[in-house]
């Protein structure tokens, strides 16, 4: 994969761009105001390459890491770092999270049809 995501448990959470060796710290839900580039090996490009390439970083990260790049929402979807399920999770009580493969557009709007009925359930609604 292209990209490395962890959190360091404190906090900070750190992506790594194998393909231009670029790594990027940041604080949890606060990319676009914490973020710190370390361009130690990163080889040789012009700015707007090494421009794009940050930009297609941040790009990945709200499509895959939405939840801990930024700010918390009551609701988030997002891909699996494989980009093999979508993850649909709700971020207030009653938590829930529902990861669904990313194959046929029935079975995924089946997943979500059945998530809500689970929701409706927990929330006491039915």
């Amino acid at each position: 994969m292209r990209y490395e995501f962890f959190s360091d448990g404190e906090g900070r959470c750190h992506v790594t761009d194998t393909k231009w060796r670029i790594e990027c710290s940041f604080d949890e839900h606060l990319f676009n105001e914490t973020q710190r580039f370390d361009m130690g090996e990163a080889p040789q490009h012009d700015p707007s390459a090494i421009a794009r390439a940050m930009r297609e970083m941040g790009d990945w990260l709200v499509l895959h890491h939405p939840d801990e790049a930024m700010p918390l929402q009551p609701v988030s979807v997002s891909l699996s770092d494989d980009d093999t399920e979508i993850i649909l999770r709700r971020n207030t009580a009653p938590y829930f999270v529902l990861a669904a493969p990313v194959t046929d557009p029935e079975d995924l709007e089946k997943a979500v049809r059945d998530a809500a009925k689970r929701l409706r359930l927990l929330d006491g609604l039915v």
